[in-house]
């Protein structure tokens, strides 16, 4: 305040014109309104991070400082976030860095810093019916077999509308090269669908070895891998039970929960 009082005094005493200092009166006046704004949406983020803490086994905390220009940028772009949603996001990261410093990349805060609400929204609902495996995270592309479960869930999806698949790979969360989603050498792996893990069974080696080209998947890339690490996935179901089935007709695979 002393600074700007200076400042306004060295424009009067120079003859600096009414509309100068108005000018500097408006600057001064958002300026600080904007860090009123940014200074609650950190204190926000910082009372969810509180929250996720407190679920937290402090003896699991490993005693390593969080780097500092990664931090920085944590705070640069989580104080222009408005959506509650996405500031819980930021706070489960930073959460997550408390635990394992270096767990979360200055990409994936990039990507969040360009994030919206909808972008979030989508990404939660593709999680669901997301598969992990050993080789990394990946989506099964959009096949009419199983009436393309992935577009059609995220456009129904109070809120969502016209969103589409795409958005995700603009926004770089999801790959642009495609995968064998399903290959012989699985029979007793593990997958993980929508947070349930399950076990891959071939039930028909030759049927898979036939048609396992022809079922592909679209990759995570890494900071995605990341963002799903936090999220509370709940398994679709009905696409679930699609895939299921899909994969037992067309591939030779059974795909059986485990602890069912």
């Amino acid at each position: 305040m002393a600074l700007y009082s200076t400042f306004i005094k060295s424009i009067e005493t120079s003859g600096g014109s009414i509309e100068l200092i108005e000018l500097a009166h408006r600057s001064y006046s958002r300026e600080s309104l904007e860090g009123i704004v940014r200074q609650g949406i950190r204190e926000k983020v910082g009372h969810y991070l509180l929250e996720e803490l407190h679920q937290i086994n402090n003896e699991e905390v490993i005693d390593r400082a969080i780097d500092n220009d990664w931090l920085t940028l944590f705070w640069d772009t989580v104080e222009k976030k408005s959506s509650e949603d996405i500031q819980r996001i930021y706070a489960k990261i930073l959460a997550g860095e408390c635990l394992r410093p270096g767990s979360f990349s200055p990409r994936l805060l990039h990507i969040l810093s360009i994030m919206t609400q909808k972008d979030a929204m989508a990404f939660e609902t593709i999680c669901n019916m997301s598969i992990r495996d050993e080789g990394g995270t990946f989506l099964i592309e959009p096949l009419q077999e199983f009436e393309n479960f992935l577009q059609k869930e995220i456009t129904t999806h109070e809120g969502l509308g016209d969103y589409v698949i795409e958005d995700l790979e603009s926004l770089g969360l999801l790959g642009r090269s495609s995968m064998v989603a399903f290959h012989e050498e699985e029979d007793g792996t593990q997958k993980d669908i929508g947070g349930v893990t399950c076990t891959v069974v071939v039930t028909n080696s030759e049927l898979l070895t036939k048609n396992q080209h022809y079922i592909t998947g679209i990759p995570f890339t890494m900071p995605a891998e990341e963002l799903r690490s936090i999220i509370r996935l709940t398994q679709n179901k009905p696409y679930f039970y699609a895939l299921k089935n899909f994969t037992a007709e067309y591939l030779g695979i059974e795909l059986k929960p485990n602890g069912v």
